[in-house]
């Protein structure tokens, strides 16, 4: 997934693109159900037509296999077209990411698919920034920051601070995407909630190496960041 540090309203083309994905999921989970059972009937009462029934479930569920391939490449692609279009509507001048490398080595089940299926960073990134820089005529930088802490638990700017100054968001199973803070009671995206910490470190970064602020391009006027892996609520 790829979160904005900034409200952002995906576009129609993408909401429908990821329904439809969202929707294969539940077909190929129908469809896995459905081979297994005739396997299992085929395997205890051998047939000529039971054979026929479990390879047309079998050729149906690989169809269902490479349209959701399909899909998720062209949500990638639009991934990248969202984020050229962010930048040029917000004027942005600075794109804060991850620098992630994966790998699904050492993983497996849906954590390895999920890896499998992320986007090549570098392409979806560095192609928005050029097309961004080539359909604006201005510098659009793009800054990786060290991913340690920013998908930390801590609410980013909460209006009630406890005394420490920093309140613990306490996430459990099945609440990685949402969670209530317990100090201001706000519902915090978890996702929009680690961009702002990438491009706060984005922005820190950059600082340390052209000085003080009030030597700072003009980008700084305004910064993007996109981290976490994540553009939506969607996990492929």
């Amino acid at each position: 997934m790829l979160a904005f540090s900034e409200h952002v309203v995906l576009p129609s083309e993408v909401l429908l693109l990821v329904d439809r994905y969202t929707h294969l999921g539940t077909v190929i989970s129908q469809l896995s159900h459905g081979l297994l059972r005739r396997k299992e009937l085929f395997k205890k009462y051998p047939s000529a037509s039971r054979h026929k029934h479990w390879l047309k479930v079998k050729g149906e569920l690989s169809r269902v296999y490479t349209r959701r391939v399909r899909l998720l490449r062209e949500i990638h692609r639009c991934c990248s077209q969202l984020t050229t279009s962010v930048l040029l509507a917000l004027s942005v001048r600075l794109l804060c990411v991850e620098d992630l490398t994966l790998t699904a080595k050492g993983t497996r089940g849906a954590l390895a698919k999920i890896v499998l299926s992320l986007p090549d960073e570098a392409d979806l990134f560095t192609r928005a920034v050029l097309v961004a820089n080539w359909l604006s005529g201005r510098d659009v930088s793009l800054v990786k920051v060290d991913p340690r802490g920013t998908s930390n638990t801590v609410h980013y700017n909460c209006p009630s601070p406890s005394s420490s100054g920093r309140v613990i968001l306490r996430r459990t199973a099945g609440s990685w995407d949402e969670v209530d803070c317990p100090s201001c009671h706000q519902l915090v995206n978890t996702h929009t909630n680690a961009a702002c910490f990438i491009r706060d470190l984005g922005v820190k970064l950059v600082s340390s190496c052209v000085g003080p602020s009030s030597s700072l391009p003009s980008y700084f006027g305004r910064s993007q960041a996109a981290g976490n892996n994540s553009l939506y609520s969607f996990n492929p």
